[in-house]
């Protein structure tokens, strides 16, 4: 019992060790700019706007074509100011899809 227990905690220890090493990988010297020039919204596209900066999200926008993700059809979306996008027409079930508090 004490072997596979110290198996485990080894095998813990790599896997953990390996994720977390791909979050150590990026160093910003090594990023590159890209030129490129800014295209206004204007007439090339849709505005989407909600009720908060912080929070929120969008009324159902159309897609413009059916998009068919995991055996179901959509040709609606919301987006949510955290930058989830969900499929369909309704909400998430809760705008702050990433921390419910401040301090998170």
């Amino acid at each position: 019992m004490k072997k596979k227990l110290q198996f485990i905690m080894i095998l813990a220890s790599i896997l953990t060790y390996t994720s977390s090493y791909a979050q150590l990988s990026y160093l910003a010297a090594n990023s590159t700019n890209t030129a490129g020039t800014y295209i206004d919204l204007g007439t090339n596209g849709t505005v989407i706007t909600t009720a908060d900066f912080d929070d929120a999200n969008s009324a159902p926008q159309a897609i413009g074509f059916t998009f068919n993700f995991g055996c179901s059809s959509f040709t609606q979306f919301v987006l949510n100011t955290n930058g989830f996008i969900k499929l369909g027409n309704t909400n998430p079930s809760i705008a702050a899809l990433f921390y419910s508090t401040g301090d998170g």
